[in-house]
């Protein structure tokens, strides 16, 4: 397979696991050479996450992502809903939500740079407050997440 195929068939596999209960999947095979593992660590002392998604070709890491960050508890189905309307249209946009997501006084943005490139890519997403077109309290959002990841294949592949 080239670099290009490996790829395709790796973003494939992360729409497909994001979509099958993604915050508690630990990891799919979709075939016996692809494989994809999440490795999420959460507390009951806070509510903050950080994770490594990591996709496999013939047991080689070929893409990798890492997140951080929280989301408050009334924040979550929001943020939840972001994500998965992103993961079922098949659209990357870093691997997280929508770009922009709006619902009552809540506003979702993510942020992220080169838009729709899955070999390379880092960037933000947040929920934040939102009224009369003025975000409410820039200084405590509701959620805030930093994620990078990348393609682990050389250019040449």
């Amino acid at each position: 397979m080239t670099k290009l195929e490996i790829l395709e068939v790796a973003k494939n596999l992360f729409f497909k696991a994001m979509l099958h209960n993604h915050h508690k999947l630990k990891e799919i095979h979709d075939s016996e050479t692809f494989l994809f593992k999440n490795c999420l660590q959460t507390t009951k002392l806070s509510n903050k996450t950080v994770g490594t998604i990591t996709i496999y070709y013939n047991k080689i890491p070929v893409w990798w992502m890492s997140c951080c960050g929280f989301c408050k508890k009334e924040a979550l189905p929001f943020l939840i809903e972001a994500r998965t309307k992103a993961y079922e249209t098949g659209e990357f946009i870093g691997g997280h939500g929508v770009s922009e997501l709006r619902h009552a006084n809540l506003i979702y943005l993510n942020m992220v740079k080169p838009k729709h490139d899955f070999s390379c890519f880092d960037g933000v997403e947040i929920i934040e407050e939102y009224t009369n077109d003025c975000f409410l309290n820039d200084l405590f959002p509701f959620a805030y997440f930093k994620y990078c990841g990348m393609s682990l294949l050389n250019e040449n592949n």
